[in-house]
């Protein structure tokens, strides 16, 4: 199965806390504009759609699915709002599998 990933790097100066409460914010604006439907009940019993590397200071996230999608654009226009365009690096990868580390 290939899956769309996005891969958001940043800067060190940014904190991961910051990010994870950005990508919640997205998360949760995302649910409210698909309106809670059945296709992102399901995504989300499945398995996540995104993870933070703490590590690498960076962020995965799967846009393979209508959800995931709508949590990319909202995270993106936070992500360029809070920190600026040059303040993290986003990537658009295929990965062959499951897991998104």
């Amino acid at each position: 199965m290939i899956r769309n990933i996005h891969r958001y790097m940043f800067d060190d100066k940014i904190s991961l806390y910051e990010i994870r409460n950005s990508l919640f914010l997205a998360m949760f604006s995302a649910e409210d504009m698909l309106d809670w439907n059945v296709e992102w009940t399901y995504d989300r019993l499945e398995e996540p759609i995104y993870h933070l590397d703490k590590k690498k200071h960076a962020c995965v996230l799967d846009v393979s699915t209508p959800m995931g999608r709508t949590v990319a654009r909202i995270f993106n226009r936070l992500l360029t709002r809070q920190f600026g365009e040059f303040g993290f690096d986003v990537e658009r990868i295929d990965v062959i599998g499951q897991g998104l580390t």
